[in-house]
Parts: C-alpha cells; sequence; structure tokens
C-alpha cells in the first residue's frame, strides 16, 4: 500500500499488483472493527477514522487511474471499493455512537452481575465505566451503594465527595444521595452505639470517627452531635478495656499482662487528655487508676534513688491516709475483703484528725464490707 501512495505522491505510474493488496488489506481491518466489547469501542472508533483516511486516499489518487491497470477489471475493483466504503460507514456511525456509552455499557454489565449476586465483577466493571467517564453520577452511586453493603465506609466517603463536587448531578441523583446519607449516618451511629453497650469501644471509636468526617465534609443538615458524643464514650470505652484486662491479668497473677495493659491505658489517656473528661464517672476508672497511679510511684521510687522528703504531720497524715485507700481498693478488687476491712478501718480512725480532706469512698467501701466481715 505504501507503494502505491508513493507512486501516486510522486506522480508515477501506478503499481497494480499493489492495488489487489490493499483491497484485501482494506476488507480485513473493517471486519475486524469490533462493536461489541465496550473496552475497544473508543480504539476501534479511532481505527474507523484512520481506515476512512487511507480509503479516501485511495480514491482522490488511485481510483482515477485504474483504467491503465490492463489485468485489473474496473468495474469489479470500484464496487469491490465502494462495498468496502460502505461497510466502514456502518461501523464508524455505530462506533461513534457508542463510544460516547461505554460507561453506560460497563455500568449495565456491572448491573447484570449484581443480579447474580457477584459483587465482585459488579464492581470490576463499575471500575470500567468509571474510567471512561470519572464523575459519572450512576455508576458512582451504584459502586457507593455496594462498597456500603460491604462496610467499606471510608471508601463511602470519598465517593460522596466526589458526587458532591465534581459529579454533573440530576435531580434523581440528588434525592439518592439524600436517601444514602440517611442510610449511612443512622446505621453508622445506631451500630457504634450497640458496640459501646456490648463494650466493643474500639470497633464502636472507628465508627464514631467515620461519622465525624461524614458530617465534617458531605453537606449534609441533619449531624447533630451525637457522633461526638459517641466518640467521647467509645474512648472511654477504650480507656476502660485496658484497665479491665489489666485488673483481670491481676487477679490471674499474670504481673506482666497486667503492667503492659496500664500501660496502654496510662499512654491512652495521655493521647486523648483533651477528649476524655476530667472526671470519669465509672468507679472502674477511679478504683484503677488510683492502684496504677501507686504501681507507678513505686516503681519510679525503685529505679530512681532520692532523698526522702520531710512532710508536716498534716502532710504525713493525708499521704497515710490516701495510702491506705488505695490498698483497701487492691484489695477489694483482689476479693481480699477481710484484710480490705482492717485497712480502710483504720483509714477511718485517722479521719478523726480533722487534718486532711477526707475521701468519701472510704465510708463508703468500708460500711459496703461489713456486711460481708460481720
Amino acid at each position: 500500500m505504501v507503494s502505491v501512495f508513493h507512486s501516486i505522491d510522486a506522480q508515477i505510474n501506478i503499481d497494480c499488483h499493489t492495488i489487489e493488496d490493499f483491497l484485501l488489506k482494506s476488507e480485513n481491518k473493517v471486519k475486524k472493527l469490533n462493536i461489541e466489547d465496550p473496552e475497544l469501542i473508543p480504539l476501534h472508533y479511532f481505527l474507523a477514522l484512520d481506515i476512512e483516511k487511507e480509503l479516501d486516499n485511495f480514491y482522490q489518487k488511485i481510483i482515477p487511474q485504474l483504467t491503465t491497470c490492463k489485468e485489473l477489471n474496473y468495474y469489479e475493483t470500484v464496487t469491490r471499493f465502494d462495498d468496502i466504503v460502505f461497510k466502514l460507514s456502518v461501523k464508524k456511525l455505530k462506533l461513534a455512537t457508542l463510544s460516547k456509552q461505554v460507561d453506560s455499557i460497563f455500568l449495565n454489565k456491572a448491573i447484570r452481575e449484581l443480579y447474580d449476586y457477584n459483587h465482585a465483577n459488579a464492581l470490576f466493571f463499575i471500575d470500567k465505566s468509571l474510567q471512561f467517564n470519572p464523575v459519572y453520577p450512576d455508576a458512582l452511586l451504584l459502586k457507593t451503594k455496594i462498597l456500603f453493603e460491604e462496610k467499606a465506609y471510608q471508601e463511602c466517603l470519598t465517593l460522596l465527595h466526589t458526587l458532591y463536587y465534581e459529579a454533573p448531578l440530576q435531580r434523581k441523583h440528588e434525592i439518592k444521595i439524600s436517601d444514602f446519607n440517611i442510610l449511612f449516618y443512622s446505621t453508622l451511629y445506631y451500630t457504634a452505639d450497640s458496640l459501646i453497650k456490648i463494650e466493643k469501644a474500639t470497633e464502636a471509636l472507628d465508627l464514631f470517627k467515620t461519622l465525624e468526617t461524614f458530617c465534617t465534609n458531605i453537606p449534609v443538615e441533619y449531624c447533630n452531635d451525637d457522633y461526638y458524643h459517641g466518640i467521647l464514650r467509645s474512648r472511654e470505652g477504650v480507656y476502660e478495656s485496658y484497665l479491665i484486662i489489666a485488673k483481670v491479668a491481676s487477679e490471674k497473677g499474670n504481673k506482666e499482662i497486667e503492667q503492659k495493659f496500664l500501660d496502654y491505658a496510662e499512654e491512652y489517656r495521655a493521647a486523648n487528655r483533651q477528649e476524655l473528661p476530667q472526671q470519669l464517672q465509672s468507679t472502674v476508672f477511679q478504683d484503677i487508676s488510683l492502684i496504677y497511679a501507686e504501681k507507678k510511684q513505686e516503681k519510679e521510687e525503685i529505679s530512681i534513688p532520692k532523698e526522702s522528703p520531710k512532710y508536716s504531720y498534716f502532710e504525713t497524715m493525708a499521704k497515710k491516709y490516701n495510702q491506705l485507700l488505695i490498698e483497701g481498693i487492691a484489695l477489694t478488687l483482689d476479693n481480699n475483703f477481710k484484710k480490705a476491712y482492717e485497712i480502710l478501718k483504720e483509714a477511718l480512725e485517722l479521719e478523726n484528725c480533722h487534718c486532711f480532706p477526707k475521701d468519701e469512698r472510704v465510708r463508703i467501701l468500708y460500711n459496703a464490707l461489713c456486711k460481708n466481715c460481720n
């Protein structure tokens, strides 16, 4: 074919032997144009345009000189050429239409896969659709729905951001997005709230943080402070979980695990100092935190030698009183009620000096232990 065009461009006699070869290759090219596979349609549309240019060049430069090729039948050759041009025009028109609908074609394939519950295949075809049109609202909405069912909540937020700020939305899309947002918020909130109630605070915290991102970045009007209060509750729950594990480890005599989770609790408390309430309401927080503080103090006193401080009489009494309280709580947690009763009784006697602030827990715990020890 190159020799044909080269000959024509140079204004010399055409090489008649190459005409048959050119027509045969053109027929095969047109035949191979694919109007079924959406992944090939855009490429084959451009191939059709290239073939059209080649045929136009043949028509302009070769057809007028066909009569010089005595070994070729002029009318048969022209008829064959016209047939190739016609078949190409039909396929090119089809490809031109389909190339604008490739995203929809892939989306329809995804929908068919969903009917057969093939989520993986559906996501594959949706991604193909989005390759051709990254802001295709229908594809983005369907992918968001599938990912939500698979609990891929962070990915859902990314898609929602694209829908809100990049995709060309119609009224029907806005309605679907609004319905999804309500479902997203209510599902995550009530799931997280339920997790807190069954003491799975770590999982709840992740969901509440996702809701925080959702309410901060997505323009919805019904978000309230519930998710933030949920974050606080779940953070308390994480802290409490560490402390409870440390308590159980202590009861089982596993000092290594006990210390490790006490350290986890302290690190978590320090990292979330701004978010955790100043006064933790749970007795578990107060009691085990005191034990941890005492153990930490003992550890520091052992590892860092220092001079014994000089206390006033009042300071000495207050220090002893607090030590007795901590020891009483620790003995109670270890189910050593008799010893705890004696320790707390001694603490109550110290209160008679009226030289330091009383701690109401001493009397409350002492009265509770009286019922077990008398």
